[in-house]
């Protein structure tokens, strides 16, 4: 007969099975996903589905429809391998450039992307299309959305709410009212299939601000966060982020500018939101806070209605890594992803990736730096956490995988290090149920269960639980959350995912 088992406080686990976070890191999980042809820049933009089973990759200099018409591919894992969805989307006619900015809905089924060299209305005013997946098939949905005049490179930066039905599009050359690229975000929603502007477009501050070369949107669409990057309200190129809320139809300014650091900061280079729009991380991949263009990110919450920094400042290692260069926020704001670049921890300018975790209001690296593979790469050029923090998808732009700069993209899973997963072991054999859970999971007896040790996401071991005289677990005293569990098997071990609700 069955005998349930049950966890040890929260209180005991913390004191008696805290292990160091290092017992986790990121391992590639599957095949890289390599551009098509030489200079294709592909992952010149990339976005991850929330469970980190779907990945969108923008290629802005690919040829399939003309000279840099520029194309997109999305890929599913299946099996641990990447594959693709659909047929590629190319830009409509050459130096499009289709695939600048790329977004993905939460479920991986509606994606948004910009062309921001579209010619028309005119030369380069800018495009943005949105499909959804049916059957296997890209299907447009409503028309296309075009920047409103010559010059704009509207398309040049995208966001998409969780269900897909509004995007927020930047056209960071826009001129406002005389002030040449102060740059503008507009906000469409999908009413009945037509893209309908939600309240007036949100215009940068001053002259050449580029405002709307990068933004986020919260998953309910209501929230949008702008980088101005060379706004001069710190200094000449300081840069700054404003946050915008929709108020009953009216864009309404949350909280003060955030202005960059110092003079030629580039604050705003790269902005992520959490999915309800309350944190948000800025790069600033210029700033000198640890040697000449070292890079800086820095972390805020929305603390009724002012943005507070939310940890200390993060900086790149050395002189020129560019930290901050892209930025990726997970579900609730608690992971962030920073890619460097021009670090040369793999060679010249390979680039570099890390994962930091808040605890305590304190920054601290989980798992060890994630390289890029070769010098020139340039890995991290852009980056995207999945929801729960556990995969994270890379590009590296000038990989030569499939010829030189043809570049590519991985995906990495955060597991435990602690021994190696049997091979033979398919990870269909270890079932569990249900999952999500509220109070137990239950396991298929045929596996011939061991041992289960339970980890939470920043990799502390909270629990070591024999198994051999049991298949299910009381779990109702865990927090709601997601967890990992390291399954050792009479075959060998597995990892997989828990989430309590």
């Amino acid at each position: 007969m069955k005998k349930k088992i049950f966890f040890l406080s929260l209180f005991l686990l913390a004191t008696l099975f805290v292990t160091n976070a290092q017992d986790f890191d990121f391992y590639q999980l599957g095949n890289d996903i390599d551009g098509e042809a030489v200079d294709d820049k592909s992952g010149w933009s990339i976005a991850l589905s929330a469970d980190g089973s779907t990945v969108i990759i923008g290629s802005i200099r690919n040829d399939g429809n003309g000279d840099q018409s520029g194309h997109v591919r999305v890929y599913e894992k299946i099996a641990n391998v990447w594959t693709q969805i659909g047929d590629d989307i190319d830009g409509d006619a050459a130096s499009n450039f289709l695939g600048g900015a790329v977004a993905i809905s939460t479920d991986g089924s509606v994606i948004a992307i910009g062309a921001s060299g579209n010619n028309v209305i005119g030369l380069n005013s800018g495009q943005a299309k949105i499909f959804k997946n049916l059957n296997g098939t890209w299907s447009q949905i409503g028309d296309d959305i075009f920047g409103e005049a010559f010059g704009n490179q509207f398309g040049g930066a995208i966001g998409l709410s969780g269900d897909g039905n509004i995007v927020a599009i930047g056209g960071s050359y826009h001129d406002n009212n005389g002030n040449d690229s102060a740059g503008h975000v507009r906000v469409f929603e999908n009413l009945n299939g037509t893209w309908t502007q939600i309240g007036n477009s949100i215009e940068g501050e001053d002259e050449f601000d580029y405002s709307g070369r990068r933004l986020s949107m919260s998953s309910d669409g209501s929230i949008v966060a702008i980088g101005a990057p060379f706004n001069d309200g710190n200094g000449r190129n300081s840069g700054h982020v404003r946050v915008y809320e929709n108020l009953n139809g009216i864009w309404t300014k949350v909280g003060d500018d955030i202005d960059g650091s110092a003079m030629d900061d580039n604050s705003g280079w790269s902005v992520s939101l959490s999915a309800d729009g309350s944190t948000l991380a800025i790069g600033a991949p210029f700033n000198d806070g640890n040697g000449d263009r070292s890079g800086q990110v820095r972390v805020f919450r929305n603390i009724n209605g002012i943005w507070t920094q939310f940890g200390a400042d993060i900086y790149g290692e050395v002189t020129g890594d560019l930290f901050g260069y892209s930025t990726s926020l997970n579900t609730d704001g608690t992971i962030l992803a920073v890619s460097g670049i021009n670090n040369d921890g793999n060679g010249s300018n390979s680039g570099f990736v890390q994962i930091y975790k808040n605890e305590n209001n304190t920054w601290t690296q989980i798992g060890t730096n994630i390289h890029g593979e070769t010098a020139g790469d340039n890995s991290g050029y852009s980056i995207s956490l999945s929801g729960d923090a556990i995969f994270v998808a890379i590009s590296a732009l000038n990989n030569d995988g499939n010829g030189s700069n043809s570049g590519h993209v991985r995906v990495y899973e955060f597991k435990p290090t602690l021994g190696v997963e049997d091979i033979s072991l398919n990870s269909d054999d270890v079932v569990f149920y249900p999952n999500p859970s509220k109070h137990s999971i239950f396991f298929n007896e045929e596996i011939h269960l061991e041992e289960v040790i339970l980890y939470s996401l920043d990799g502390k071991q909270l629990v070591t639980q024999n198994m051999q005289r049991d298949a299910f677990l009381d779990i109702s005293n865990l927090a709601n959350g997601t967890y990992i569990l390291k399954i050792k098997t009479a075959k060998g071990l597995i990892t997989k995912k828990l989430i309590k609700q």
